[in-house]
């Protein structure tokens, strides 16, 4: 099996095994090459304004993204989200970025 049929939440550890990988994992390379052998859909929860899931219907995985730093502004404004390539993007009086390839 080659590295970009592997679950994305496995990069972790195969970054872990030596320099090389880690940077491999890094660059984006291997996600770029992913989505175009691969068709993913991820579906983002947000039942509190700052906590976020996401959910990988393929793989039936659950992952818990880092909760975001409370700011006042931030939680009182309006806000829009976009899922832009690897990352989820909060926009309201600032920008909160969450990238798959650095947690």
């Amino acid at each position: 099996m080659s590295l970009i049929g592997l679950p994305w939440y496995n990069y972790v550890c195969i970054a872990l095994l030596n320099r090389s990988f880690h940077e491999l994992i890094r660059s984006g390379e291997l996600y770029r090459l992913r989505s175009i052998y691969l068709l993913e859909h991820w579906i983002y929860f947000s039942c509190h304004q700052l906590e976020w899931e996401a959910f990988n219907p393929m793989s039936n995985k659950w992952v818990n993204l880092p909760m975001m730093n409370p700011d006042i502004d931030f939680k009182l404004s309006g806000k829009e989200y976009m899922k832009v390539g690897t990352e989820l993007l909060l926009l309201g009086p600032g920008i909160y970025k969450f990238s798959l390839l650095t947690n």
